[in-house]
């Protein structure tokens, strides 16, 4: 969201012309937004407390136990690949090459059963897990993905039924987005953030946090005119045109009862 929406005239200006559901989604959008409307805006115009909320904490759930027995038993594994390794020889390549092709593996199937609990859009582009073994046996869906390509950021007119649907299942109430390749972000918007990083990928992402869960619809809406896929070089050239991917960093998993997919 860019600075701009955050001044109380314009905020106020732009409600004028909302629906009222819409109007409701706006109070849910940051704090410094509810605030504002909380202080201007008439009474009638408050989302009432047992108002049927789409934002509304979702059921608190838990991965299946197949799942989180299989998570466990392959993070005890890399655990006991490690140890065993700094015991041997340092000197021969051999223990790397095949943990690494172990790894390779684990992430295939990883992502193939975990699929299923991350939303059908951003799920037909995930091409990568890349950890997350300990969270998934806690029952969390608390991992790290990449995807490749960025259709599902759509122009604005999405489903309702698409954007209203959690990213993950259990939902996630933190996410931070990277741009791995093929794309940056507009720095000028304000929930660009600048994160420490080997890498300088990893130097910018673009979070959001819902306190009842991350919603597809959330995600487009900050992501939407913030990613910039025609890069340009240092020297002002455009680069040749290449595939976006991004990484998915899911956190703070809202857990409970055991639940099923989508």
């Amino acid at each position: 969201m860019h600075t701009l929406f955050t001044i109380p005239e314009l905020l106020l200006q732009i409600t004028t012309f909302l629906p009222p559901h819409s109007l409701t989604n706006l109070h849910q959008t940051c704090h410094k937004i509810h605030t504002t409307l909380l202080t201007n805006l008439p009474a009638h115009c408050r989302p009432l407390p047992d108002h049927h909320n789409t934002h509304a904490h979702p059921p608190l759930l838990l991965l299946p136990a197949q799942i989180r027995t299989t998570a466990q038993t392959l993070h005890t594994q890399a655990i006991l690949w490690c140890t065993s390794n700094q015991e041997t020889d340092t000197d021969t390549d051999m223990p790397t090459d095949a943990y690494e092709h172990w790894w390779d593996h684990v992430c295939v199937h990883m992502l193939r059963i975990l699929k299923p609990y991350i939303h059908p859009v951003l799920r037909r582009d995930l091409v990568r897990f890349c950890g997350g073994l300990e969270e998934v046996g806690r029952g969390g869906l608390g991992v790290v993905v990449r995807s490749c390509g960025w259709d599902w950021v759509g122009d604005g007119e999405g489903e309702r039924e698409r954007d209203n649907a959690f990213l993950t299942y259990p939902a996630c109430a933190v996410v931070e987005v990277y741009c791995v390749e093929g794309a940056g972000w507009e720095e000028g918007y304000s929930n660009v953030l600048r994160r420490e990083g080997w890498r300088a990928w990893e130097r910018r992402c673009v979070r959001i946090e819902r306190r009842g869960g991350v919603r597809m619809g959330d995600v487009c809406d900050e992501v939407r005119g913030v990613l910039r896929v025609d890069k340009m070089d240092e020297e002002g050239e455009r680069e040749r045109e290449r595939e976006v991917v991004l990484e998915w960093r899911f956190s703070s998993s809202l857990r409970g009862r055991d639940g099923a997919a989508w």
